[in-house]
């Protein structure tokens, strides 16, 4: 599930030429509002609450309309419930690191969720 861009000049790197689309409606998708300028299309958010409603003057869509709305969007995934999301839009045919990356403001709960979701096997061996 890691996304190939962590930072928001890979987010301008990703995006360039793209609608650009946060995933989440709150205090995450300002914060990365006031990053990326105006650049926002859209912000789409799994709530039916706020479809139809507005974050900072962009409209909020419902997940089901986002491809008709938006076009080859690149999507920003401004949630703290990322790990679910990306599932989604892998679901919705969308892909990790091309289509879509989690906010940068998220990078330090990412990296906790890496750690704690990592599965190794360790082999000890002694001489004794």
């Amino acid at each position: 599930m890691t996304t190939a861009y962590e930072s928001f000049k890979g987010l301008t790197r990703a995006s360039i030429g793209r609608p650009l689309v946060l995933w989440g409606a709150g205090n995450i998708a300002v914060k990365t509002m006031r990053r990326v300028g105006d650049r926002v299309s859209l912000v789409c958010d799994n709530s039916a609450n706020m479809w139809g409603g507005r974050q900072d003057g962009i409209e909020i869509v419902d997940p089901p309309s986002l491809r008709s709305r938006c076009e080859d969007a690149y999507i920003v995934i401004c949630t703290t419930s990322f790990r679910e999301v990306s599932l989604q839009l892998e679901s919705m045919g969308y892909q990790a690191g091309h289509d879509f990356m989690i906010s940068p403001i998220l990078n330090d709960l990412r990296i906790i969720d890496e750690m704690e979701n990592l599965h190794v096997r360790l082999l000890f061996s002694s001489g004794m």
